[in-house]
């Protein structure tokens, strides 16, 4: 069994190909593609943090599709998955839904999971001092606007890596998410203009 993260599928979601130009011609073919990636990375054993924006859509359009995806599958409540309606809805085994933030403790890290990092500081109900023992924020949103971004949480200074689908592909662990991100961060930190 493996931890694994994603976000910002956006299955059924036509507008999002021209968006961020994902290469697909058409949702059908985007939603194939997706779950096709997905199974050949996933296990059934699997558990997978979906960080917001799993989808668009009624449940019967949503559900086919998930119940395609391996593994256990928890979707932190994104944006579109209020106005999906899936935020209070039960899916059953399929989808387990959690709050629109969660903390994971995973391959000796400390993750604050939240789908738009912006919201860490609308977060009344959570008590700041969670963020001393904070080490990642895993987060989604922005797409592909930003891979790796520093934020300032109760004084202290948190790498926050969006697991975005157009910065991971698929589903991935942890050590994978994490040596990614300070290999971008080196490079940020090397290149000269």
């Amino acid at each position: 069994m493996s931890l694994k993260y994603i976000s910002d599928l956006h299955f059924n979601h036509y507008n999002i190909i021209e968006y961020e130009g994902r290469n697909y011609g058409s949702i059908a073919d985007m939603n194939a593609c997706m779950i096709n990636d997905w199974n050949n990375h996933v296990d059934t054993g699997d558990v997978i943090y979906v960080v917001g924006d799993i989808g668009l859509g009624k449940r019967n359009e949503l559900e086919p599709l998930i119940v395609e995806l391996k593994g256990t599958k928890r979707l932190v409540i994104g944006n579109h998955d209020r106005s999906s309606n899936i935020k209070h809805k039960t899916y059953g085994d399929i989808l387990q839904i959690m709050n629109s933030y969660q903390v994971v403790f995973d391959g000796g890290y400390s993750l604050f999971l939240i789908h738009d990092v912006n919201h860490i500081y609308n977060l009344n109900i959570i008590n700041p001092k969670i963020f001393d023992s904070i080490d990642y924020i895993i987060c989604g949103h922005v797409h592909s606007e930003w891979f790796i971004k520093d934020v300032v949480v109760n004084n202290k200074e948190i790498m926050a890596i969006n697991v975005s689908i157009e910065h991971l592909t698929y589903p991935r662990n942890i050590s994978y998410i994490i040596n990614l991100a300070k290999k971008r961060k080196e490079l940020l930190t090397t290149t000269t203009f």
